[in-house]
């Protein structure tokens, strides 16, 4: 299915799936000021399939794009993509599960500056749960990063993510700092190394156990702060 204008598909009070082999499940192809919102969908790729859906939902233009009550599963790369390059664009995604993709769940790869919000939403059993790109600024709460082969939340240089409120287990890396992740009021556990790269730092008050490894730990996020 491909949008190319602002609309609202809402399937909240009824059953909305779309199942697709080959291409994408959602492609976002609207204005550079339109908005568009996704709500309350089933999006499968059948990845178990000799020609999986090749990404869940890709973003290639819009001003802001909503993703709402909504399941993205087992396609043959990313769960979800932005990929909007028209600067200062917005993403918010709630109450959803992103699951069994074969790259990313959540790629974030805007250029331009984008800002998204991650919120009660868990991306799991990916390659990496949530990944974002120089120039991406995301906010992230009360959200499961679990279960993910390389890490649970990464950052290229020139991104930044806070965490606040959220369970990252199980993972390769917990946390894949090459940008700036910010961690506060989080579980880091049974991941099989906690964190990587120079970039992760914390508030103090996560509680990190039952990991392999420390790998190069948490810097304060406020100097003089344990």
């Amino acid at each position: 299915m491909t949008t190319i204008k602002a609309i609202t598909f809402n399937c909240g009070y009824t059953l909305g799936s779309i199942i697709t082999q080959g291409t994408f499940g959602v492609q976002v192809l609207a204005g550079v000021n339109d908005r568009v919102s996704l709500r309350g969908i089933q999006i499968q790729g059948l990845n178990q399939t000799a020609t999986p859906g090749t990404i869940g939902v890709r973003i290639a233009s819009a001003q802001a794009v909503s993703i709402e009550d909504c399941v993205v599963s087992n396609f043959g790369q990313q769960g979800i993509a932005d990929l909007r390059t028209s600067g200062g664009t917005k993403l918010f995604i709630r109450n959803s599960v992103i699951s069994h993709n074969t790259s990313t769940g959540i790629a974030l790869q805007a250029t331009n500056g984008s800002v998204a919000t991650i919120e009660n939403t868990s991306s799991i059993n990916n390659l990496f749960g949530v990944a974002a790109v120089a120039g991406n600024n995301v906010m992230i709460k009360r959200s499961v990063l679990s279960g993910n082969s390389n890490s649970g939340i990464e950052t290229d240089a020139g991104a930044q993510i806070d965490v606040d409120n959220s369970s990252v287990t199980k993972n390769g890396t917990g946390v894949q700092a090459n940008g700036t992740i910010r961690m506060s009021n989080s579980d880091i556990a049974f991941n099989t190394t906690v964190s990587s790269g120079t970039g992760a730092l914390t508030y103090g008050n996560n509680r990190v156990n039952a990991n392999t490894n420390a790998g190069v730990g948490f810097t304060a996020a406020v100097p003089g702060q344990q």
